[in-house]
This record gives C-alpha cells, structure tokens and sequence, in this order.
C-alpha cells in the first residue's frame, strides 16, 4: 500500500538567510507526497508573521498567530519556549476548538522529574 498523504517534517526559514532566526515554526498538517515542495497555507502563514514581526515572541503574541490560523477542527496547539525549558499547550473540548482554551503551562524540569 502506498500512502499518498503523510506528515512531512520542515526546517524553520527565515525571510533572509543571512539572519538567524529567533523562533523555530512547524505544524503537523497533512500534505501531498506527491508534491511535498507544497506549503500549507497555516504554515506559510505563521512564518510570514514571524519574519515580519522581527522581535522576541511572547506567550501572548504566538497564541495570537496560532488564533489566526486554527481551523474547526484543531484539536491542540503548543508552544514552547526553550531558554526557559518550558510548553504551553491548548486542548480542544467536545464543544469548542482548541486556540478557544485557556493554554496549561509545563516545566520540563518538573515533568522529567
């Protein structure tokens, strides 16, 4: 059986390759195997903002990128914030999608414990 659709794992790129970028961008949204030089729009979204906005990102910031992108049936969203070794993370309930929920903070200090 030969699958025709599938996550395909993308590097973060910045507008201009002689600059290093201070976030890393990815999704987990289906794309043809066929074609998998093809963008989701989700994700050529978020990094258009990222390299437009050109600052560090806060929690409050990226969860207004992830708004701006989710769709009806978006189950969860993270983001996380490596230098401080810690996630946010949205789940959707029953009734409503997940950028609609209060984001749970996680140390990894405290879950590897």
């Amino acid at each position: 059986m030969q699958l025709t659709k599938g996550l395909t794992v993308r590097g973060a790129l910045v507008a201009d390759q002689s600059s290093e970028a201070n976030f890393i961008a990815c999704t987990n949204h289906y794309r043809s195997r066929e074609n998998p030089g093809e963008s989701c729009w989700r994700y050529r979204k978020i990094m258009a903002t990222l390299n437009d906005g050109g600052e560090p990102i806060d929690s409050k910031t990226a969860w207004k990128i992830m708004a701006s992108v989710a769709v009806n049936n978006t189950i969860h969203s993270m983001v996380a914030f490596p230098n401080q070794k810690e996630f946010e993370l949205k789940l959707a309930t029953p009734g409503d999608q997940a950028c609609h929920q209060q984001a749970k903070r996680f140390s990894l200090a405290t879950l590897l414990k």
